[in-house]
């Protein structure tokens, strides 16, 4: 992978900044830095999900449930579920379907984490009209 596209992502991931502001500071366009991030962020996780984010078996939701209930006295839990509504732009030619209740436009992020706080499966990119259990059966 190219220097530049590595310092851009590794910019982008480390700082939060806005690919306008990386595409100046790069001499890129916004579209390419939209891009290179992409790239960059599907090759780590292609790459890297099976080690930090391994498919949970019957032994692991064994151990998570005992964590649950030494650590937090809940019974028989497996996880804790939460969403997010993560603000976009509106994408175009998309009418309301990503608009939420709280009026601006998200995509959703849906995490399940251990009883250390630890995600153990994640799903992103429900649409913010989309319900919580909407989410939560897709």
């Amino acid at each position: 992978m190219h220097l530049q596209m590595k310092s851009t992502s590794i910019r982008f991931l480390a700082t939060g900044a806005s690919f306008a502001s990386l595409a100046f500071s790069f001499r890129l366009g916004k579209s390419t830095v939209g891009a290179i991030v992409k790239e960059t962020t599907q090759v780590l996780w292609d790459n890297m999900f099976t080690i930090h984010m391994p498919q949970p078996n019957e032994q692991c939701f064994q151990e998570i449930a005992e964590q649950y209930w030494m650590l937090w006295n809940f019974p028989n839990c497996i996880g804790a579920i939460d969403g997010k509504h993560i603000r976009i732009k509106c994408p175009g030619n998309t009418g309301s379907i990503y608009y939420n209740y709280k009026h601006f436009f998200s995509i959703v992020l849906q995490g399940i984490a251990d009883a250390n706080c630890k995600f153990i499966a994640v799903e992103v990119g429900g649409y913010g009209k989309q319900s919580d259990g909407g989410t939560f059966s897709a």
